[in-house]
Formats: C-alpha cells, structure tokens, sequence
C-alpha cells in the first residue's frame, strides 16, 4: 500500500536511515508504508536525523517526544565491527555509509516498549574514522538513549546527539546546544527519568509538522 505524505519546508531530503525514513519537500511523494517504520497514525513522519541537512524547528522535549519511539536506560556491552550499509530507499539514492552496531543492555524502560533486556544500537559512523568514532558510544559506558525503531527491530538514536546522553556518576549530559533541552544537562538518572516519562505521556506534534 502506498500513501502520500506531504511535509512542508524548502527542500527536498531523504534521510540515509535505514527503517526510519526522513520525507520533507514542498511536494508530495509517494512512500510505500510498509517499507519503513510507521508504526502508528502520529508517526507519518520523522523529524530529519542528518547533521547537514534542514530539521523541522522544535521549541520543547514535548516537541522532540512526538518522533521516539522508546527510552532506556543501558550499558554498551560489546561495540561490534563497521560495516557499510546501501541506502535500499525509494526513490532510488544509490550511495553507501558507515554503519557501526553495539549491543546494550537494557537497565530501565524509561519510555515506550522494549520487550527484550538487550537491544542492538546502530549508529552513523566507523570505528575507523576519527571524526566517526568520537561520536560512538563506548563499550562499559552508560547512556540514557531515545531510540528510534527500525523495521526490522534494532534501534537509531534519535536526531543523533540529542537521543544520547552519556551517564557518568549518576548523573546524565550531552553535546548538544538545544536550549529547550539545556535544562536536563547535569540532572540525576531518577530526574531524568521523571521529566522523560511526563514528556511521553504529554507529547505533541509540533506545529511545523503538515500531513
């Protein structure tokens, strides 16, 4: 089955993820629907993971809670080896990127349902690239991450920087410079943990997001 979806913004971009495609054009393109993530009627759309490219302007964690799908708390037990992985979306855009995958250990569901207690984590980037790996997670370290399902079950963070936090003596941060998010910047995993939950549950579509 196939749908229309028409995103409004001033170009035209299809993210390189794999299982949760990024549509946003000022016209409409068709999209096979079980070809990716869609997973219910508020997720036509996701916002745009590319570091390069336009994102839809969000003004709160409310905002950024319409689009993730789950949030855990983890441990990286093992960061597996990089590979290369095709875009395989429609329409065609035929071109390769790094992929590098890590299984964590789901501690907590803060969001959403995970049903298993490991999960694969897949990320942007090569072990063998110095720019890349700065931005993997590493092995024995933990993270609050907000994912974003594939289709075929392992999980994306969400907008790259803004679903990892990187948990150190109880208490989280991240690189991002977001100041909707600044407040969560230093508080303890229990904190964090409250402001996620009340974030799901009140989550909204953000108004810059058309169907």
């Amino acid at each position: 089955m196939k749908k229309k979806i028409l995103i409004i913004s001033g170009s035209v971009l299809i993210s390189a993820v794999l299982g949760v495609v990024i549509v946003f054009g000022n016209s409409a393109m068709n999209i096979e629907e079980d070809h990716y993530s869609y997973d219910s009627e508020r997720k036509k759309q996701h916002v745009n993971h590319s570091d390069g490219g336009f994102t839809i302007p969000l003004e709160s964690l409310e905002e950024e809670m319409w689009f993730v799908d789950a949030v855990i708390y983890g441990t990286v037990l093992e960061q597996e080896e990089s590979y290369e992985q095709n875009t395989n979306i429609t329409p065609k855009i035929d071109f390769n990127f790094p992929v590098t995958p890590s299984t964590v250990m789901v501690n907590e569901v803060m969001y959403g349902d995970i049903g298993k207690d490991k999960i694969t984590f897949l990320q942007h980037g090569s072990i063998l690239e110095q720019i890349g790996a700065s931005k993997l997670v590493n092995e024995g370290e933990e993270y609050i991450l907000l994912l974003m399902k594939t289709t075929w079950g392992d999980y994306w963070p969400y907008h790259d920087e803004k679903g990892i936090w990187k948990v150190e003596e109880g208490r989280v941060s991240y690189v991002g410079t977001d100041e909707h998010l600044a407040h969560l910047q230093n508080l303890t995993v229990e904190e964090f943990s409250k402001v996620v939950r009340d974030a799901g549950q009140n989550k909204k579509k953000p108004a810059s997001v058309v169907e």
